[in-house]
Order: C-alpha cells, then structure tokens, then sequence
C-alpha cells in the first residue's frame, strides 16, 4: 500500500487528507503508459483512475509516516479518547488497523440457486466468513456479503471494534477541490480502545506511534523516542 498525506494552504487555512492506494494500480498504470506512450511523461487525469482504486479521507493533524505499513495493511496514528485521563491509570487510546486485501462477495450462479429452490435439493452451504486477526491473539470475523458489518467485542476489559466499509466517501471542501472528491476502495478496520499505563518517568503520554510487521504491532511511548533508549514499548501480537 500507498499512504499519502496530502496537505493544502489556501488563505491562512490548512486542509490534510490521507490517501491510500495500492501498489499495483500504480504498476498497472505505469505500464499502461509505458505501452501507449514509449516512456514519455503523460498526464493522467483523477477521473480516469481515482475514485475506484483509492480511498482519501480528512486528516486532522501532521504525522510523520514511519513503518506503518505491512503489505496490505496501515495502522493509523494514535487517537486519544475525550477524557481519558485517569489518575494512576494512564491515558485511553484508540489504536486503529485498515486492511486493503478484500475481495469482491461473489454471488452463487442462477442455476445453482435454482437447484436450491428446488424440494428435494439439498441445503445451501453458506459462505464462510472472513476472518482479521485482532491484538493479543483474538479473532473477529465478517461476512464479506454485508456492507457495514460490525462487530463489536471486548479483550481483556478493552473494546474491540470490527466494520466492513464498502460505501463511497465524499469529500466537499470548495477551497480545495472544485468538484467533491469521491473515493471508493473497499477496506476492513479494526478498532481497539486500550488503556496505556502510566509510563516510567510518570509521563501521562500514551502511545506515540506504532509499527509493524507480518506478525506484531508495537506501540511506541513518547519517551522512546525524546530518551533514544526504547524501553517504553508495548509489543501486541497479530
């Protein structure tokens, strides 16, 4: 995957975006170019191949992307929850996962779902479910045939949030764009609300960036980063 931050100043005011786009449309386009046009440059136009290979939302902040992706999945930057400050509790912080690698629900064929309205045919087998690995070993699953699925869940006292987006998003910023920018590449996020203890030098700061692999997501505290010495981590396991 592609993640782009796009940041635009138009009168004193500043507008981010966040764009994900897979590696392959990006092949696929250079190759198609290379054979119309012999290597040399073209202009390709957002509505000849934006809006279904790519996903752009609003972006409230500046974020320096670091190793926050792995193949076909992006784990966004740390949100912290309105009022989460516990006394000898640490902070409560929204870690959130997108995984790109969906692929299109495919409906039974019309004979076969003849042949199951038929008496004497026997039981439709339904399809299974898609499975995304949560932290800490647990496992949501999603049925890949429902748009806005969710399913929400706990682990270890922590809300765990699963949700299918296949509907368009629409971005209106006149400022910016002279028409609305409308996205559709399908995605499942996964969402979890933990609490991050209280770091070593009493620091209230939760965590502040992630990073990750095929097999782990490691939460960074502040004070790994400002000390250089990466003691202050949290390393949960996909």
């Amino acid at each position: 995957m592609h993640v782009m931050t796009l940041r635009y100043e138009v009168d004193d005011r500043i507008f981010r975006y966040t764009m994900y786009v897979h590696n392959k449309t990006f092949m696929e386009l250079i190759r198609r170019t290379d054979e119309e046009w012999l290597g040399k440059g073209r202009l390709l136009w957002w509505t000849d191949w934006g809006r279904e290979n790519a996903r752009m939302v609003v972006c409230h902040m500046d974020f320096h992307w670091l190793r926050y992706v792995h193949g076909t999945r992006v784990v966004c930057p740390p949100e912290r929850v309105t009022e989460s400050r516990v006394p000898g509790q640490g902070v409560l912080q929204r870690i959130k996962v997108l995984d790109f690698n969906l692929r299109p629900y495919l409906p039974r064929p019309s004979y076969l779902q003849d042949e199951e309205a038929s008496p004497t045919s026997t039981p439709p087998v339904q399809p299974a479910p898609v499975s995304w690995p949560v932290v800490d070993g647990e496992e949501a699953s999603l049925s890949p045939s429902r748009e806005n699925d969710r399913n929400n869940s706990t682990v270890n006292g922590d809300v765990v949030e699963t949700s299918l987006v296949l509907e368009p998003s629409q971005i209106v910023c006149e400022a910016v764009f002279k028409e609305p920018v409308e996205t559709t590449l399908p995605y499942r996020m996964v969402s979890r609300v933990t609490r991050v203890p209280q770091g070593t030098h009493g620091s209230w700061w939760g965590f502040s960036g992630f990073m990750m692999d095929e097999e782990r997501l490691i939460g960074l505290k502040s004070t790994a980063l400002s000390e250089g010495d990466m003691c202050e981590i949290m390393v949960y396991t996909l």
